[in-house]
């Protein structure tokens, strides 16, 4: 194989070698960030996921971290401790089935603890307007008093368990847990918490809202901008949220969320309050216990790193157990798919064999097995070599093929195929033709001669016919 051939495919190859090696590194350098997932996540390495938290975890003596990425129904089969979610959105929290309620409340009931976080959350102000988020502050005379009778005239929406709680739905909620209490007195009480109207949603059947503080409350806690730089916004001040009780956690703790929690039932703990109002709350649900935070900064991974709490971590994880982080409402769910089933019946092993495979086809394909023939130098053929014409070959075909005395019979043969029905004056030869071959002897090379004779002279024999003349 000449130089030029062998060096193309080895050049490709090497290229598609690193083409591939560049790309796998890649890929692992996105997944070890983690900034492919969801804010929050413990898959993520970046400072908004958590996945400092859930590494910390593996090395606490009794703690079981594991994530969840099925069903709830599945990831509760596991018999977790503590179950978390982590960076749930306020939406999604109204969101959950009548059927994954019914779990949780069970769960919780049965001794089971929920611990749920809510992301970041921007002022009121600041979502309608996202100037107003580098102000700080909105300008007065911005709004009128008509716009502000308005927004104060409409009633929260009652299917929004977030939403502030009017005078009516607070007389309705106190009258049906009045109506709750009478019948435990009595003995006449439902087991099932559901049969209640405010039990329909977790935060209606746990008793707790949340709304957003308002741009206009933070301003006075604002420093003035420097009168050297009007243009530019003053510097936001750090929030934070102080312990009103007498836990053994720590004093203060850095919140950056503008979400704050309402209309909570008296069997809630305020633990921290931020600009007076509760961010972190616990209270007892059977025999479990519910705990919410209204930010996830301090279960961050920035938060770990720059003003990490432990105790309040600690306080979070409780007692030791299965400690269960669930994915799915981040949008990671675990989909059975061709690598799932590969993973789970542990088929590495035919995937490798595949690639053997496959390689060995480009191979074979690009290199031939056989090496190719090597032509002998022309001062080593010895001269010309003469070839054989196509009746030589008939001759010997037919020499090692057809003995000497069925030579004749089989060439008369032969040809009588050729005789057609149209030829009937060919009839009278071939009969005297056959009755020759039929007496004559063909032992010796002599006969055979001069049998041939024969029959050539007897199909060379033509009767010309008579012409009349004229007289």
């Amino acid at each position: 194989m000449s130089r030029p051939s062998v060096i193309f495919p080895a050049v490709a190859v090497l290229g598609l070698v690193l083409f591939f090696g560049f790309l796998t590194q890649l890929l692992l350098l996105r997944f070890e960030r983690g900034d492919i997932y969801p804010a929050s996540s413990t898959l993520r390495a970046d400072p908004l996921g958590s996945r400092a938290f859930f590494e910390a975890l593996q090395d606490v003596p009794g703690v079981k971290p594991a994530r969840g990425f099925v069903h709830l129904s599945e990831e509760l089969q596991q018999n977790p401790g503590s179950l978390f979610y982590l960076g749930l959105d306020q939406e999604e929290i109204g969101a959950f089935s009548e059927d994954e309620v019914r779990q949780l409340d069970t769960y919780v009931r049965n001794g089971g603890r929920v611990v749920i976080t809510f992301p970041e959350a921007e002022s009121d102000e600041v979502k309608a307007d996202p100037s107003a988020k580098d102000k700080h502050s909105k300008p007065a005379g911005s709004r009128s008093d008509s716009d502000d009778d308005k927004a104060s005239s409409e009633p929260p929406p009652k299917d929004n368990p977030a939403a502030p709680m009017t005078e009516e739905e607070k007389h309705e909620r106190d009258a049906l847990r009045l109506q709750k209490e009478v019948a435990e007195k009595e003995g006449s009480a439902k087991s099932d918490p559901f049969a209640f109207h405010y039990a329909e949603t977790l935060t209606g059947l746990w008793g707790f809202g949340t709304d957003t503080t308002h741009e206009k409350e933070n301003a006075a806690t604002q420093p003035d901008a420097s009168p050297n730089s009007p243009d530019e916004p003053p510097p936001k001040a750090e929030v934070l949220a102080t312990l009103t009780g007498t836990q053994d956690l720590e004093a203060m703790v850095p919140w950056k969320s503008a979400l704050y929690f309402v209309r909570l039932e008296p069997e809630w703990r305020v633990l921290y309050t931020a600009k007076s109002k509760p961010v972190l709350i616990q209270r007892s649900w059977g025999k479990g216990e519910i705990i919410v935070a209204s930010d996830s900064y301090f279960i961050s991974n920035e938060g770990v790193r720059n003003d990490r709490k432990p105790r309040l971590l600690s306080f979070l994880v409780g007692p030791p157990g299965v400690l269960l982080f669930d994915e799915t409402h981040l949008g990671t769910q675990q989909q059975e798919g061709v690598m799932f089933l590969v993973n789970k019946f542990h088929l590495e092993g035919l995937i490798y064999a595949l690639l053997a495979v496959l390689l060995l086809l480009l191979w074979r394909n690009s290199v031939p097995l056989v090496p190719p023939y090597q032509a002998p130098p022309r001062d080593q053929l010895g001269g010309a070599v003469s070839g054989k014409d196509s009746r030589s070959g008939l001759v010997n075909l037919l020499r090692r093929n057809v003995t000497p005395a069925e030579i004749l019979p089989t060439s008369l043969a032969e040809w009588q195929r050729t005789v057609t029905p149209t030829h009937t004056h060919l009839n009278a030869r071939l009969t005297a033709m056959n009755a020759l071959l039929a007496g004559a002897e063909t032992k010796r090379p002599g006969q055979i001669v001069e049998l041939y004779h024969q029959l050539r002279e007897i199909n060379t024999n033509r009767t010309q016919p008579a012409h009349a003349t004229k007289s």
